[in-house]
């Protein structure tokens, strides 16, 4: 099993991660999962009921979820089959179709052991099927996460992959693989995903190649407020999938924002007090008044000046990319571009 392998399939069984991916896939239904009911299965012990035992290590999912969703009414009773992917596969819609007949095959088998063990099949048609006409069968719903930076390939469902005339679609089942792609998912989806881990994990993957676009949004974001309290596994699909160390990030994000609160008060001392020397020295010429706040102003100045100078020569020792410095200046210190040109100009001739 590769890093990937492992790290997402605990991603996905991480209960509050699971529940997000599913609300999102079926954010249009007006469903929502009942966190309540959410109870994780045995992928294989589900594939050996099947029948299928000598294939049930091939056939059998890297994530099940057996949970109820609701509209307000009814709960409705899923079995979720998330299949995690690093590479994309134009086969999941098979492997969908694969899933939900396993899981039917193995809720049949459950089913007939438990009437069998009360005796309730009493005819030749009952024995047969091996249930009832009261037995509701349980829904299962195929579900596949990408977490691979290749844009995928496949299709969306099995009618796509097998190319029908759309006069023939309705005679064949059409299983949808549900695909969560975060490579390729527009902007405006990713907002619909819940603050959260999930968010967090799908938004690195999208900028991984964007540094601005993800820096915008490592500031703007709720989910990465939540950043030093993520699963374990959402830092290693991270690292993996987008090459990021979500835990360093933060580490230097929160170093730099004290140093820059040290800068800031320190400089703010030293520019008050050659503006005040200077204002004295000034006064004894051209009046106390008017020497004070000249003297001030171009403390103030020279004091911002070693500001920013030490915060670009300290971003740059993080290596941080100059136009991010540059977009930094212009938010923090409030200049305009032609000054942020100057000091970076200025500081890269100081380094």
């Amino acid at each position: 099993m590769s890093g990937m392998d492992a790290a997402s399939k605990l991603l996905m069984a991480n209960k509050a991660v699971a529940k997000d991916a599913i609300d999102f896939i079926l954010r249009k239904s007006g469903y929502k999962v009942v966190e309540s009911s959410m109870q994780q299965r045995n992928p294989e012990a589900i594939a050996k009921l099947s029948g299928l035992k000598r294939l049930y290590k091939k056939i059998s999912n890297d994530v099940v979820w057996e949970l109820d969703v609701s509209d307000g009414g009814p709960p409705v009773r899923l079995l979720v089959a998330f299949e995690n992917q690093s590479y994309p596969s134009r086969l999941m819609p098979m492997r969908g179709l694969l899933s939900t007949t396993v899981r039917m095959l193995a809720w049949r088998q459950e089913t007939k052991d438990a009437h069998k063990a009360q005796h309730e099949l009493r005819t030749d048609e009952e024995r047969l099927d091996g249930i009832l006409e009261e037995d509701t069968p349980t829904h299962v719903l195929p579900a596949t996460v990408y977490f691979g930076q290749k844009p995928w390939m496949g299709k969306a469902n099995l009618h796509g992959m097998l190319k029908l005339p759309k006069k023939l679609r309705e005679y064949f089942a059409n299983c949808p693989s549900n695909l969560l792609s975060f490579r390729d998912m527009p902007p405006e989806e990713l907002e619909l995903l819940p603050v959260g881990a999930l968010r967090c994990v799908a938004k690195c993957i999208r900028y991984a190649d964007e540094p601005t676009a993800l820096r915008h949004e490592w500031e703007t974001d709720p989910s990465f407020q939540l950043v030093d309290i993520l699963p374990d596994a959402a830092y290693d699909v991270v690292a993996i999938a987008a090459r990021i160390d979500l835990r360093k990030t933060q580490k230097e994000e929160n170093t730099m924002q004290k140093k820059m609160s040290t800068f800031e008060k320190v400089f703010r001392e030293e520019g008050r007090e050659e503006g005040r020397a200077e204002g004295e020295a000034k006064g004894r010429a051209e009046g106390e008044a008017k020497g004070r706040a000249e003297g001030e102003a171009k403390g103030r100045a020279e004091g911002r000046d070693n500001t920013v100078l030490e915060f670009i020569q300290g971003k740059r020792d993080y290596h941080v990319p100059d136009i991010q410095i540059h977009e930094e200046l212009l938010k923090f210190f409030k200049l305009d571009d032609a000054t942020a040109r100057r000091y970076m100009e200025t500081g890269l001739a100081k380094a």
